[in-house]
């Protein structure tokens, strides 16, 4: 079985007073961000999948924070 190969993008919020990075690709209906080491997914939906991406990213931020706590 060949795996899919997907176009993963920059993809970068302030957060907390800082440049928060992380990476987002498409796949199918789905915009998959990934950030430090954790990994989120949300249907493209009436929002760019770029926004979309920004979104999920400041999830995984928060995340971050909180499991650093």
């Amino acid at each position: 079985m060949t795996e899919k190969r997907l176009a993963w993008k920059v993809v970068t919020i302030g957060f907390n007073g800082l440049t928060i990075e992380g990476h987002y690709a498409i796949d199918g209906g789905m915009v998959i961000v990934r950030y430090g080491g954790l990994e989120k997914s949300a249907q493209v939906g009436g929002s760019s999948p770029e926004t979309t991406a920004k979104m999920l990213l400041r999830e995984l931020a928060n995340e971050g924070a909180r499991d650093r706590q």
